[in-house]
């Protein structure tokens, strides 16, 4: 596997964050009333479990145009990506969200270490032990592009210019007006589109290297929160990641690997 590099942080207000066919989500913003009408079910969809769509645990197995990541709320989620060799045009075939450090570091600051290869090749080294094992789910992306964005009935975000997004106009035009605004550097970071490798990828879950509280506590502490170590770190946080543990295991995040076409 190619080493991944830090691409962003994708900041969420208040809801989830979903992930998916860029086409796909853009056509259900066109049809109105997206939040409502599709990414989340307060029970007006008997054929669709109450909450937001397809959350990890509701797919597992599955192939599907796109997912949700349910954070509870403000966050940060840093991305990282792999390139594909394709020297001509910018693909991607490669993604690491990382879930946890979503919750406990509530910031888009990173220590100076977040950024080094030693960080780096641990990533890999998790992520690798992860695609020993099977793929929790399949991502099908026909239009060969990707969106992350919160779940709203639109896409949104904050930029110094007065850039609007035309939902009138075609699905790919749509795209290319968000592609522009996403490539401004002075974009807020509250969603990201990119241009893929592949139209199907496998996702994976990325756990600890060493299944103990403490390696997982002293990991967020030096990579994320900036503390050496985990009796440095805040009592809200330490609880956190015993009940993010309890609750979802060794969890870090998901892997998005590409699915090469034969």
């Amino acid at each position: 596997m190619k080493n991944l590099l830090w691409f962003t942080h994708l900041h969420i207000y208040r809801l989830s964050l979903a992930i998916g066919d860029a086409y796909y989500l853009i056509n259900k913003i066109k049809s109105g009333d997206a939040y409502t009408k599709f990414f989340y079910n307060d029970d007006e969809r008997p054929e669709q479990k109450e909450g937001f769509v397809n959350e990890v645990n509701d797919i597992i197995g599955k192939t599907v145009k796109c997912f949700t990541l349910n954070n509870n709320g403000l966050g940060w989620f840093p991305i990282f990506d792999i390139e594909s060799k394709n020297k001509k045009k910018f693909e991607v075939e490669g993604y690491f969200i990382d879930i946890a450090a979503a919750s406990c570091a509530l910031y888009s600051y990173r220590p100076t270490c977040f950024f080094s290869k030693v960080h780096i090749n641990l990533l890999n080294k998790m992520i690798s032990e992860s695609l020993k094992n099977k793929p929790l789910f399949n991502l099908s992306f026909p239009s060969k592009k990707i969106m992350f964005m919160e779940t709203q009935d639109e896409v949104q975000f904050t930029t110094q210019e007065k850039d609007k997004v035309d939902y009138s106009k075609p699905t790919d035009k749509v795209f290319h007006q968000l592609e522009k605004i996403n490539n401004n550097s002075k974009n807020s970071f509250n969603f990201l589109v990119d241009n893929l490798s592949s139209d199907k990828f496998e996702v994976y879950k990325v756990e600890s290297l060493i299944k103990e509280i403490d390696w997982y506590a002293d990991y967020y502490a030096k990579y994320h929160l900036d503390e050496k170590k985990k009796n440095n770190l805040s009592k809200s946080t330490i609880e956190y990641l015993k009940l993010n543990v309890e609750t979802h295991g060794f969890l870090h995040g998901y892997y998005l690997k590409a699915i090469k076409s034969k």
